[in-house]
């Protein structure tokens, strides 16, 4: 974080991903790499992980994804590599986008942020 004398107001990040197919162990490892950057960076990460359990219907658990999406929790939603493949991340990048949401994406050998 720069040292100038402005202050840090910690953003709420909700982190997109694939999840659909994906191994339980794989998921918990990319948003456990996300949320280490996410509060290395003084900011509050969301996690979809946070909102429901594996056993979750899945239109339910994107319920409560878009929730969060839109509520005051969330400033900033970043989204995982391979998010374009996703029809919930698909759901969720339009949602941040209609609600003004601001938004960032993973780039490939840099981590979370550049």
């Amino acid at each position: 974080m720069e040292n100038n004398n402005t202050p840090h107001y910690p953003k709420g990040i909700y982190i997109s991903l694939p999840m659909t197919g994906v191994d339980n162990a794989e998921i918990h490892r990319r948003i456990d790499l996300a949320r280490q950057q996410i509060i290395a960076r003084g900011d509050i990460p969301i996690a979809p992980t946070d909102l429901s359990t594996p056993d979750t219907p899945y239109y339910t658990a994107m319920g409560y994804d878009i929730a969060a999406i839109i509520s005051d929790k969330v400033d900033m939603v970043l989204f995982l590599e391979g998010w374009e493949k996703s029809r919930g991340c698909r759901l969720e990048h339009a949602t941040a986008r209609i609600y003004g949401k601001e938004v960032d994406y993973q780039r490939p050998d840099e981590g979370c942020f550049p």
